[in-house]
């Protein structure tokens, strides 16, 4: 499955193209992805795509992966649409099926969300 990953990582905008991978992102440069967010973890998350279906798993971050605003529980699979945001630390993460030729606005962080965020974070209910 081809599909891009797209990183607002404080401001620098960065795209992926990817076809049938594991990829990790966090700041240690052992990662796929090394994000510079100091409230990113060293190794903080694996994203997938699979059968045109994304997931995604925190590996134990001390701050926690959002999905939507909402904190999902560490170590476990949860399933992405594509229209869904990430947030790791001040980071956003925003995935699509396909490759894409340019990165469109739609990655620019909505303060009010992330202060949502930070303010009430609940885990999915799974």
């Amino acid at each position: 499955m081809k599909f891009q990953i797209v990183v607002n990582d404080g401001g620098k905008i960065s795209s992926f193209d990817l076809e049938n991978a594991i990829v990790s992102l966090g700041r240690s440069s052992d990662n796929d992805i090394q994000l510079t967010d100091k409230y990113t973890s060293r190794n903080h998350l694996i994203l997938w795509g699979e059968n045109n279906r994304f997931f995604v798993k925190d590996l134990g971050s001390k701050t926690g992966t959002y999905v939507n605003g909402r904190q999902i529980p560490s170590g476990k699979v949860v399933e992405l649409r594509e229209s869904q945001s990430i947030f790791v630390g001040k980071t956003l993460i925003s995935l699509r099926a396909g490759k894409s030729e340019s990165v469109s606005v739609f990655l620019q962080p909505d303060d009010t969300l992330r202060e949502r965020i930070s303010l009430r974070p609940t885990s999915l209910d799974e």
